[in-house]
């Protein structure tokens, strides 16, 4: 189910929140790099994913409109991400 944040509190998290653009087809979390944000999509898709050994793409996670997307234990742990997050279209 979903929960409703009481208004004092959504206020708080808004005012955390700081709106970005990204352009089509960018990967703006590259495997190695510490992830530093939760990215929340607004408009267009983004898609996280691993380069395999043979360098075939492995989808890990989609997430369009509405949806939230990050390496959550490259964020949660400070320790360099395993996938890629990249934008499809914006």
């Amino acid at each position: 189910g979903t929960t409703t944040l009481p208004e004092k509190d959504w206020e708080i998290f808004k005012n955390l929140l700081q709106p970005i653009k990204i352009p089509k087809k960018v990967d703006f979390l590259k495997a190695g790099e510490d992830c530093k944000h939760i990215y929340f999509v607004s408009d267009g898709l983004l898609y996280s994913y691993i380069t395999g050994k043979k360098g075939k793409t492995h989808v890990l996670h989609l997430a369009s409109e509405g949806y939230w997307i990050s390496d959550l234990e490259s964020f949660l742990i400070r320790e360099p991400s395993l996938c890629n997050i990249a934008t499809v279209e914006t």
